[in-house]
């Protein structure tokens, strides 16, 4: 970082923290700190996401096995016909899609703001200055 943007930064922040009625080592402790906890919240979302698509999934193939397990013991009325494998399918692909794609849309940064706080808040003051 050159000398003159952490100088213009320095002086932001100073004039922020004037505003917001405290000091500029605070502010930045606070602001450390959001970005440590928004990291968090978003691992946190992601993995709980990903796990009931997971769960979703384990729980459909389940049902298919079942049904197709059903469909050898001479019980023809419990198996499934072609429509209801492309339904069964259709559910597992978007199930997956749509665990794994929220999934990553809350990794998205959480892993810069829960490992380098620093940095995410840093970039936070950058944004906000523009």
């Amino acid at each position: 970082m050159s000398p003159e943007l952490q100088k213009e930064l320095l002086t932001r922040l100073d004039a922020l923290a004037e505003r917001l009625g405290t000091k500029a080592e605070y502010l930045w402790a606070v602001l450390v700190r959001e970005q440590f906890v928004n990291g968090i919240t978003g691992l946190v979302t992601g993995t709980l996401f990903l796990a009931a698509s997971i769960w979703g999934m384990l729980r459909i193939a389940k049902y298919v096995y079942r049904k197709e397990k059903s469909k050898y013991n001479e019980s023809l009325e419990y198996a499934l016909d072609d429509d209801s494998r492309t339904m069964c399918t259709f559910l597992l692909v978007v199930t997956f899609l749509l665990g794994v794609g929220i999934s990553f849309c809350c990794f998205n940064g959480s892993f810069a703001q829960a490992f380098v706080p620093e940095a995410a808040a840093f970039r936070v003051l950058l944004q906000s200055f523009r």
